[in-house]
């Protein structure tokens, strides 16, 4: 089924830009062509346009009439045009994508583009006065009318109004709009605006007075830039306050200015540098990093991550907390950031004074959440005998389950590790309320497969279940591969432990029987969908879809499962897998869901089947596991390279990939090599290689589980890890909780649950012979 097939209305009104042959000239082709030449992500065709002899010196107004040609593909080409063109080697030309952002706020485009294209100008027009006066001309200012909320057009016009130095206009345009800045609760455009309109104002405000120092809107301007958060809009009114307080030869920078170049330099990431701007400040004035906590913030991350510099930093900070007279608030930013500085020491037992002391110092909130995180990693680090103990009163002040699930797994491998069974127990009522699905299902299984294995008294963990009764170990053993099979998610790790359960409870993969419906119902899937799935949709129509991640994420919370459902399937027709399964398994861990074939489907696809079929069948590998692994990888994004130099679908490493081509070649198959080198990129290259190497792991170490775990992690860590203590005792599925590298633990995990759901979903293998073929029992 086309995954546009409910936007019968809205394609209607974009009807021209699926028009059959187009009539009169677009920019020097048919509209035709540049339409396909648009819809095929290329805009070069813009830029080349208007590089011919003469087009640079015409004005702007000539420009635009040129380029309004482009309405004729759609009232939403232009924008479309504009964000292809920062991709397309045309981003250069700032005052065409501004024209284009200015036609699409014509009557024809939705009100979410029209926000986004205001939003996009905003910073255009400040860079830029020609750009400016062109809108304004175009765009003349008039006030709000009654009854009509302010928006991203008119912190548009607002930032007009200021780069042609109308300020006192300016501040009548954005005064609607700055108090949303601080007050929070807005969305999507709305709170940009406002995010936007605060620093445009206190500029004017500023320039108003004639740039007097001493003036009060000064003192405000600078409580801002000291005080704020950065992003887009901050660094902007900071380069224009530093570039507007020039400084006389021989002049030494005051404190004020020290302070904001250290904060914007290391919003730049230029940590060396910020540092030493901010040991200016501090030379004139020691205590100048306590005028604000995003100050002590950012000089800590100076600290943090200039070489050299962390032990410094650590006494520094230790001094700034213990200034006399601090408010709370304060003395927490302190503490925090230098418990930070000291973790990246390697002063782990410092770090967790430091947090300890911030911990009760700490705001409710994200800044309590953080210091939380940073105390549960390293309690599990410092104290790994003693981790159940001293974790629990920590998880119990947790209030963002999602947050926590990388520093609990790091104590669940703790436990597991050192044979601390009774902490799964004793932490697993907690675990059970207050984490996430997957760590709950996790828990419960390990403590599960511990009574099978005759590591854990029944008793003890009947505790676990706040049951009185005494059971057998095979039946407490039962009753938590129930919890754990009620818990799990749909996530490959969630299924990992779903599957397992299953097949000791031999029951179905997933607990009902797919059929219609889902999370969306029936009612929710016949409604057209929303203005902000309908701005996103269309993203595809103009060969766009690899550019929507940004506005998605900015929509999708508020979006209903049925139109996040239309923006996956387009996101898969397009071949972008990734974005696809996301969005899917984002709808379907909302609480109260119930599977879908089509939802699982769209969370597990079978892109490349036929190639993915073939090359596992050539190694005996079963295609779920290939399957598996290749979501894993790359989520089947066949270009996709990793931060380390890993290539293409599976993941390979040049060098492992001419080794196994080679290997592959000398035993008399095909030789993949083209004068010493592999096209990596190439699916079906890169997936035989893959399998090949694959199968090879899984010969040496006897187990494709272990294979996976070598194919992640490397042969030498494997059998170091084998060879614990502890692991060395315990069966695959138990040993597998043990892995050091936290990567490679969950890339076991994640690769056999998705394989467990491919064997279910697509190749009607019971889950028993799924999992004992994963674990080669």
């Amino acid at each position: 089924m086309h995954p546009h097939f409910l936007r019968g209305a809205f394609l209607c009104a974009a009807g021209a830009f699926f028009a059959g042959c187009g009539t009169g000239e677009t920019l020097g082709l048919c509209a035709d062509e540049a339409r396909e030449r648009l819809r095929a992500g290329d805009a070069l065709f813009i830029a080349e346009f208007f590089a011919a002899p003469g087009w640079a010196e015409k004005p702007l107004s000539q420009k635009a009439a040129k380029l309004a040609s482009l309405t004729r593909l759609g009232a939403e080409a232009p924008f479309f045009a504009a964000l292809r063109m920062r991709t397309s080697g045309a981003a250069g030309n700032r005052q065409l994508e501004g024209i284009l952002f200015a036609e699409a706020l014509g009557r024809g485009a939705s009100d979410p583009l029209r926000e986004e294209a205001a939003l996009a100008l905003i910073p255009l027009v400040l860079d830029d006065k020609a750009l400016a006066a062109f809108l304004a001309e175009r765009r003349p200012w008039r006030p709000a009318p009654p009854g009509v909320s302010p928006g991203p057009e008119h912190a548009l016009q607002g930032a007009v109004l200021y780069r042609q130095r109308r300020c006192r206009e300016a501040i009548e345009a954005l005064d609607a709009l700055a108090p949303g800045a601080t007050e929070g609760g807005a969305a999507g455009g709305a709170e940009d605006a406002a995010g936007w309109a605060l620093p445009l104002r206190l500029c004017a405000a500023w320039r108003d007075q004639g740039l007097a120092q001493d003036a009060a809107a000064f003192v405000t301007l600078k409580d801002y830039l000291l005080g704020a958060p950065p992003g887009e809009a901050w660094a902007w009114a900071a380069d224009e306050t530093l570039a507007a307080l020039p400084l006389s030869p021989g002049e030494t920078p005051s404190v004020f200015r020290q302070c904001l170049a250290g904060r914007k330099l290391r919003y730049e990431r230029r940590y060396a540098q910020a540092l030493s701007a901010f040991s200016g400040a501090m030379r004139a004035a020691p205590d100048a990093p306590l005028a604000s906590g995003e100050l002590v913030h950012d000089l800590g991350l100076a600290f943090q991550y200039t070489p050299n510099a962390p032990k410094e930093g650590i006494s520094v900070l230790e001094t700034l907390a213990g200034a006399p007279g601090l408010d709370p608030l304060t003395r927490f930013r302190c503490l925090f950031v230098a418990g930070r500085v000291a973790r990246q020491a390697g002063e782990q037992e410092q770090a967790e004074r430091f947090f300890r002391d911030a911990l009760p110092l700490a705001p409710a909130g994200a800044r309590k959440e953080a210091c939380l995180w940073y105390l549960l990693d390293l309690t599990v680090k410092n104290h790994p005998d003693e981790a159940h103990t001293l974790a629990a009163p920590l998880i119990e002040q947790t209030e963002d389950p999602a947050e926590f699930t990388d520093v609990i797994d790091a104590l669940s491998r703790t436990l597991a590790a050192g044979g601390h069974w009774d902490g799964f127990c004793r932490l697993y009522p907690l675990i059970r309320r207050k984490a996430e699905r997957r760590t709950a299902a996790q828990f419960a299984w390990i403590i599960g497969r511990a009574l099978e294995e005759g590591l854990l008294d029944p008793e003890s963990a009947a505790a676990a279940l706040s049951d009185p009764i005494t059971m057998t170990p095979k039946d407490a053993a039962r009753a938590f591969f129930r919890e754990a099979y009620r818990s799990a998610g749909f996530s490959q790790v969630s299924c990992y432990y779903r599957a397992l359960c299953a097949t000791r409870l031999e029951v179905p993969l997933f607990p009902q029987e797919l059929s219609g419906g889902g999370a969306a119902g029936p009612a929710e899937s016949r409604l057209p969908p929303g203005d902000d799935a309908r701005f996103c949709l269309a993203f595809f129509d103009y060969g766009c879809g690899d550019l929507l991640r940004p506005f998605l994420e900015k929509r999708e919370r508020r979006m209903t499962s049925a139109d996040s459902r239309l923006i996956a399937r387009a996101f898969a027709a397009a071949g972008l897998w990734q974005p696809s399964i996301r969005l899917a398994l984002g709808w379907m861990e909302r609480p109260g869901y119930v599977a879908t074939p089509e939802d699982l489907a769209l969370a597990y696809p079978r892109p490349f089947q036929a190639l993915i079929e073939q090359a596992a069948r050539e190694q005996d590998l079963g295609p779920e596991l290939l399957f598996g692994l290749v979501l894993t990888e790359s989520a089947f994004m066949p270009s996709i390279e990793s931060r380390v130099g890993a290539v293409g679908l599976t993941q390979l490493m040049p060098a492992t990939a001419l080794d196994v081509a080679g290997q592959i070649a000398r035993a008399g198959g095909p030789d993949y090599r083209a004068d010493g080198a592999l096209s990596l990129r190439d699916p079906e290259v890169n997936l035989r290689l893959g399998a090949a190497y694959l199968a090879s792991l899984a010969e040496q170490f006897g187990s494709p589980m272990t294979a996976l775990n070598a194919y992640n992690g490397g042969m030498g860590n494997v059998r170091r890890w084998r060879r614990a203590p502890v692991a060395a005792r315990l069966p695959p599925d138990l040993f597998q909780e043990t892995i050091e590298f936290p990567e490679t633990r969950d890339y076991g995990r994640r690769t056999a649950g998705g394989a467990a759901v491919y064997g279910h979903l697509y190749y009607g293998r019971s889950l028993h012979a799924i999992m004992s073929a994963i674990y080669g029992l």
